[in-house]
């Protein structure tokens, strides 16, 4: 089954390389390099078809869907959302922010982000009289550049519903799927209604938004975030209560093990259809089926089947982060199916092949992430089944579950907000730090390889991202002239860059705001701060940093909308130093 993983991956290069031609050429000299001529022969085929496949889908996506949106514009449209709605709206209407997808009256395709009340019609299509704008640009200041996620997930417009009309009724199969997850959902809402942590509900009910915002950020710094995301965790918790079947020696009796195919195909709908979960349904249900009939179970040719079906449904999905993190943890595992004590490399395994995207893309990196993940795996078993004696109603059981949630979330925050918890990544940031991570991210995929490929591979690898590094950076320090930007800070923050090194005046010591600018500026150099509350002297010999003209400094303090280009003449007089 080579042709599953050769398509999924000739889709996925021909849809991250933005060029057909470029995306063509790095399947067709990647494979040579990979592959020894005999196999290459075979392999390059598969990988050819899946970059037509992507081009075919890309093109069909393309005329299905509306160009974005680039002035105002109210219309109707048949909407629904594409995230769960949250566990607030079984009581009633409540305000969701979120993607929802729509088509509008020329039957065109939307994707929109929108700010709509959410009815008891609850995930049906519904006609909405949608107000519909484009998409800003980020604010320079941002922590996360919301425009570029809206654009990576080809978003059309953001908007929101002025009148809602008619709704539109679902296929029984849909119904009932539907029907079966809100139930589900409310039924662990009431069972737990005394974890005000939220996080019952967030792992096993899919609602990120009912977990409380200081345990949600504290998951992240600590790197357990993957915790809320349903994925190969939950999926495998759901399922291997059933996959014990297919130990038994009795035929009938191990094709009984197909109710952990159903229900967990159940749980991942109840818990709104996640990219990753499906991902981790896919698999399990074709490993499944392999092993049901006696025959070894292929999980890379199943990894390449859940990549194909996931590029398939929306060419958009290989382009957003989650996507991607979750097939690259998912394959990076897999590397270590048949090796001795893989459990112990696991956390490690899994967070180094994903930092060539988390650690250019995020401001810190987890320092606990290995020995908490270490115990993740024992924390989520023991939790799935004090869950599932709770549902049995056995008596006591879920004041336990919601005792462990409370002292997990106490721990969480309280290790979070230690000093030592992370690391700042931020002088990492950009398509530089991209270009550092990536070999050494991927190293890992050179066991994969035939021992006569895996030398050259490597070399191949570190020099194509030294080049391209080194002509990055060289863009970046040869750019004509300097650029002087105003930030939104507190009261005010100024900076000045020539695209690869900056210096900035600050009225906060070390202003975040700052550094998230010169990250989405993907300025790579040396940086230095002049505090306006805060002075310091310059070591002997070195001039002292400026700030800019008082005058201009009023000026600007009320302006606090987005950050924006100063004209040179209205910092004529300032003295950099640069």
């Amino acid at each position: 089954m080579v042709w599953s993983c050769g398509l999924g991956l000739g889709m996925w290069v021909a849809v991250l390389v933005p060029k057909a031609a470029v995306s063509a050429a790095v399947l067709s000299v990647g494979s040579a390099l990979v592959f020894p001529h005999a196999q290459w022969k075979s392999v390059l085929p598969w990988l050819l078809s899946g970059w037509g496949l992507a081009q075919l889908c890309v093109g069909v996506q393309h005329r299905e869907r509306r160009a974005p949106i680039g002035s105002p514009v109210a219309e109707w449209a048949l909407i629904r959302p594409v995230f769960l709605p949250s566990h607030l709206t079984m009581s009633g209407a409540s305000t969701q922010s979120g993607l929802w997808s729509g088509i509008d009256a020329q039957g065109k395709h939307l994707r929109l982000w929108l700010n709509a009340d959410i009815h008891e019609a609850r995930g049906r299509w519904r006609w909405g009289l949608v107000q519909l704008r484009g998409i800003e640009a980020s604010d320079w200041t941002a922590a996360f550049d919301f425009g570029a996620y809206l654009r990576h997930a080809d978003v059309t417009a953001k908007g929101d519903v002025v009148a809602w009309g008619d709704a539109v009724r679902l296929s029984p199969i849909e119904a009932t799927v539907e029907r079966l997850g809100w139930r589900w959902r409310k039924h662990l809402a009431q069972r737990f209604e005394q974890d005000e942590t939220g996080l019952l509900l967030g792992i096993f009910g899919g609602d990120k938004k009912a977990v409380s915002r200081d345990t949600k950020e504290a998951f992240q710094k600590l790197g357990l975030a993957h915790l809320l995301a349903v994925s190969g965790y939950h999926v495998g918790l759901v399922a291997g209560l059933f996959l014990v079947l297919l130990r038994a020696q009795n035929r009938w009796a191990k094709r009984c093990s197909v109710v952990s195919v159903v229900v967990s195909l159940g749980f991942v709908h109840a818990c709104g259809t996640p990219v990753s979960g499906l991902r981790s349904w896919v698999m399990l249900s074709l490993v499944w089926a392999m092993l049901v009939r006696g025959k070894r179970s292929l999980t890379w040719e199943a990894f390449g089947v859940a990549a194909v079906l996931a590029c398939a449904s929306d060419v958009s999905l290989p382009r957003q982060l989650g996507t991607q993190l979750s097939f690259l943890a998912t394959a990076s595992l897999l590397a270590l199916a048949h090796e001795p004590r893989a459990a112990w490399r696991v956390p490690w395994r899994a967070q180094w092949a994903t930092s060539l995207l988390t650690i250019p893309t995020f401001p810190t990196f987890p320092l606990w992430f290995y020995p908490l993940n270490l115990m993740a795996g024992v924390f989520m078993m023991g939790l799935g089944v004090l869950v599932a004696a709770s549902l049995l109603e056995l008596p006591g059981v879920d004041v336990l579950a919601t005792q462990c949630m409370a002292a997990a979330s106490r721990w969480a925050v309280r290790l979070a907000n230690m000093p030592c918890s992370t690391v700042a990544t931020h002088w990492m940031g950009g398509e530089v730090g991209f270009l550092f991570m990536l070999p050494f991210a991927l190293r890992w995929m050179v066991g994969l390889l035939s021992k006569g490929r895996r030398a050259l591979f490597w070399r191949v690898m570190c020099l194509a991202c030294m080049l391209q590094g080194a002509a990055l950076t060289h863009r970046q320090v040869h750019v004509e002239r300097m650029s002087w930007l105003h930030l939104r800070g507190h009261p005010g923050a100024w900076v000045v860059t020539d695209g690869y090194g900056w210096r900035s005046w600050s009225s906060a010591p070390e202003d975040d705001k700052v550094r998230h600018a010169a990250r989405r500026l993907g300025v790579e150099g040396g940086r230095d701060f002049w505090h306006a509350n805060a002075a310091f002297e310059a070591n002997f010999g070195q001039k002292k940093w400026i700030p800019p003209p008082m005058k201009v400094w009023i000026q600007r303090e009320t302006f606090n909308a987005t950050s924006h280009p100063v004209l040179d003449a209205e910092l004529s007089s300032v003295s950099t130093g640069w």
